[in-house]
């Protein structure tokens, strides 16, 4: 629906005014919020995208996470420039953000910048890599995800597992049925899913047609 003339002339302050708040925000424990704030923004659509794209490049990291995660959902080509600039952010949580955009609008062109952040020191920024890997779905990030598969930390090996399982590559069928000695049942969980999935796309007719 159009928006009044006296709604566009409210839209600014509105803006502005969740613009301010964003910078006042601690990150775990106002999360919520920070995403109500997202959600706003994406709702105005493409109208906000210059200034999103001016946010995404800003001082404060809160500004640059917001921007990143709402053009991540708006998923708009013209903003793929600013999400890769993201994936390589001094601030780790805005990284993070970046992955997770990617995750919301797969973009072969984020490949790079996340295969780079795959061994980052930050567990929950790597979770989020993996995850954006595996919504992409690119076979080279396979060999990567392959040896996530022998990592120190249960859930990146789990999540690993459930990246190639995405991706579908039937080269990753030995890595993942190694991975089915792990020590963690939730990995071994995943590593068999992986494994059913391949199974079934080898016998699938249609590849060998």
């Amino acid at each position: 629906m159009k928006k009044s003339k006296k709604e566009e002339e409210q839209l600014p302050a509105e803006i502005e005014g969740l613009i301010t708040e964003l910078a006042q925000l601690r990150y775990e424990e106002d999360q919520e919020r920070f995403d109500d704030i997202v959600a706003e923004l994406v709702n105005h659509g493409g109208t906000l995208l210059p200034r999103l794209v001016v946010l995404a490049d800003g001082l404060v990291y809160q500004h640059r996470r917001a921007a990143v995660e709402a053009l991540g959902q708006l998923g708009v080509p013209e903003a793929r420039a600013v999400v890769v600039a993201r994936l390589s952010d001094a601030n780790w949580k805005v990284r993070r953000s970046a992955a997770v955009a990617v995750n919301e609008s797969p973009f072969p062109e984020a490949l790079p910048g996340l295969l780079r952040l795959v061994t980052d020191n930050h567990r929950e920024l790597r979770l989020a890599v993996i995850e954006a890997l595996g919504a992409l779905g690119l076979t080279g990030a396979c060999e990567p995800l392959e040896g996530l598969l022998t990592d120190g930390d249960w859930r990146i090996r789990q999540e690993g597992a459930q990246a190639l399982e995405r991706i579908g590559d039937l080269r990753s069928f030995r890595a993942l049925f190694v991975a089915l000695s792990d020590d963690d049942e939730d990995v071994r969980n995943a590593c068999c899913d992986a494994l059913a999935t391949l199974l079934a796309k080898a016998d699938d007719p249609f590849l060998h047609a």
